[in-house]
């Protein structure tokens, strides 16, 4: 009671003489550890916290310099980490969200709050459950001005007979929750770090919070059997959830979900297993996030590692092959080449032909009968180059025996590789009348050149 009384006068004095505020406040933050209310049974840590937040927080925000201010700021956040690490953790995340959640605090969206509240969440399943319930049930909250069919973020499902009540969805996501960290279907981190950053009213894109809710939607209708529905809702995580660790520090949703379509493809049919090895084969790859708060345990990652040694030996030996030598770009790569072989000759994926590509076929052929299958490419890649009417007699003087011509221009092709001038390949005149046998040969020959 006497330092209530304590308190408001120095707040009076404060108001009545604002320019000694800056040094009241600094002596105060001094002090305010060595204050301890026995009669009120408050800890140190208790009043701190309570007397920065309640009494001084909007002033050290308006009158304080930046150093003072964060010596204050730093004093208030170690008051408050003690609040929170007495083992109560409903207690703590009940400080710590109204913490973060008051937007005049100077604490509001604090990361080392978030991160407290996030480790103190995972301690509490069935909270995360309750409230991730909510998350979904707002996100597929239809919209009729905008759409008669699409929620807000998610779309419902349907048909309305499979589609699970609140009360039995927040029963599956426990159980999905609960899981041990070495369980590879484990995801209580991640729940936990995604409703913490939403409770502090951060930034979160909406892309982000579609993922997310697409997410803990799929583990529940997994956990209920409905893989159908959870199958839906992982693509819809995997095509909003970022893909890897962005700069913003949102954990990388895209492994989890993974992760979780390789178990729901296990169950689909045989065909199945290679693409449940391909996905968590990409859970495995995706990279680390969060480096100072991990959100994915090396045990789950483990685990991971386990359920695709597992699949590895059930595809086939091709297959498997090129995972091990490839990993999931090697492993997509034989997906793709068995499903174009699977299809009819007429809609598999022609390669695309060179230019002129028959007429070069056909002339490479008559050059090779006529220079050996020894002949350098770069050679008949050069020969390819002249004109055609040109190419055509020299060919023709070649088959008829005479190969003179055709070898000049064979030494000259490969005096240039050497750095020798640029060779003209083109025929002379006197060369064509040679080869077609002077004007004779060329009257003959219907006056072609």
């Amino acid at each position: 009671m006497q330092n209530d009384v304590i308190v408001s006068a120095m707040r009076k004095h404060i108001q009545d003489h604002p320019a000694d505020a800056e040094a009241l406040l600094v002596e105060l933050a001094g002090a305010l550890h060595e204050i301890d209310m026995h009669d009120q049974g408050n800890t140190t840590e208790d009043t701190a916290a309570r007397l920065l937040t309640m009494q001084y927080a909007p002033c050290t925000k308006r009158t304080l310099n930046v150093f003072e201010r964060q010596k204050l700021l730093d004093q208030l956040r170690g008051a408050i980490c003690c609040q929170a690490a007495d083992g109560d953790h409903q207690r703590a995340s009940t400080i710590l969200r109204s913490v973060l959640q008051d937007p005049s605090h100077p604490l509001a969206r604090d990361k080392i709050l978030i991160d407290l509240l996030s480790n103190s969440l995972v301690h509490q399943p069935i909270v995360l459950a309750v409230e991730w319930v909510a998350v979904v049930a707002k996100a597929e909250r239809v919209v009729r001005i905008i759409s008669a069919r699409d929620g807000q973020l998610l779309r419902p499902v349907m048909p309305a007979s499979a589609c699970l009540d609140q009360d039995t969805m927040c029963t599956m996501l426990n159980t999905q929750l609960v899981l041990d960290a070495s369980h590879p279907l484990c995801c209580v981190r991640t729940a936990a770090w995604l409703l913490a950053r939403m409770w502090s009213g951060a930034p979160l894109h909406t892309s982000m919070r579609r993922a997310a809710a697409a997410l803990m939607r799929a583990y529940a209708y997994y956990a209920a059997g409905k893989h159908k529905q959870a199958a839906k809702d992982v693509r819809v995580a995997l095509v909003y959830g970022p893909r890897g660790a962005p700069s913003a520090g949102y954990p990388c949703t895209w492994a989890l979900a993974w992760a979780l379509q390789a178990h729901i493809l296990q169950h689909s049919n045989h065909d199945g297993l290679v693409q449940a090895a391909l996905s968590m084969a990409r859970a495995l790859e995706c990279p680390e996030d969060l480096p100072i708060n991990k959100i994915i345990p090396d045990s789950q990652r483990a685990a991971w590692h386990a359920t695709l040694q597992q699949l590895g030996a059930c595809i086939p030996a091709s297959a498997a092959a090129a995972l091990e030598k490839g990993g999931a770009a090697g492993l997509q790569l034989y997906v793709d080449k068995a499903a174009q072989e699977a299809l009819p000759f007429f809609l598999r994926t022609q390669p695309a032909l060179e230019e002129f590509a028959h007429y070069n076929e056909w002339m490479r052929g008559r050059i090779v009968r006529q220079l050996g299958d020894a002949t350098p490419g770069k050679v008949v890649d050069a020969l390819l180059k002249m004109e055609a009417v040109d190419l055509d007699l020299l060919l023709q003087g070649a088959e008829r025996g005479d190969g003179r011509l055709l070898k000049q221009r064979v030494l000259a092709i490969e005096d240039g590789a050497l750095g020798v001038a640029q060779p003209v390949l083109e025929l002379t005149w006197e060369e064509v009348c040679e080869i077609k046998g002077g004007w004779r040969g060329l009257l003959e020959g219907g006056g072609e050149k």
